[in-house]
């Protein structure tokens, strides 16, 4: 079966927090206690609208089904636009559970790696789940440090900082 990478508009925001939501609602679980996973699924699900637009976030289509997201930005997670063009962010990025072991998520990687390179990026750095740790070490990445992001006061969801040198 053949893949389709193909960049995203506001049309599939539905496609995509389907994904998110079922990944990372599946995925996930064994690397954080089930009441932060309750609690933090919800806004790691949603679909955002900069990404959606940004022109680098992607659908991976298996056959029919939209198996899989995400992407790269200058712009740091959070939305701020870096001034150095040289360092993107890998953003979003999951495989809907039924997809997995087809090798959506490291096409969509390379994908992302020679269109930032064609754009004079130089260097990557992402926020990793713990349960993906393993995937992006596979496609390159190094860990740099433990980190954790801030949903809302309370509600703080331990991720791994890495890097890659493209």
């Amino acid at each position: 079966m053949t893949f389709i990478i193909r960049p995203t508009t506001l049309a599939d925001k539905d496609s995509v927090e389907f994904i998110l939501a079922a990944s990372y609602g599946t995925l996930l679980e064994g690397f954080y206690d089930a009441h932060l996973l309750a609690n933090a699924v919800p806004y790691m699900s949603k679909a955002q609208t900069a990404l959606l637009t940004s022109g680098t976030y992607y659908l991976v289509e298996h056959g029919t089904t939209a198996g899989a997201c995400g992407g790269w930005t200058t712009a740091v997670p959070g939305g701020i636009e870096a001034e150095d063009k040289s360092v993107a962010h890998i953003r979003h990025v999951a495989t809907h559970p039924d997809h997995l072991r087809k090798g959506l998520a490291r096409k969509l990687m390379e994908y992302c790696f020679d269109e930032a390179k064609a754009e004079g990026v130089k260097h990557f750095s992402c926020f990793s789940s713990l349960a993906a740790v393993a995937f992006y070490e596979s496609v390159g990445f190094k860990k740099i440090e433990e980190k954790a992001v801030t949903f809302k006061k309370g509600l703080v969801f331990p991720m791994m900082e890495m890097g890659l040198e493209l």
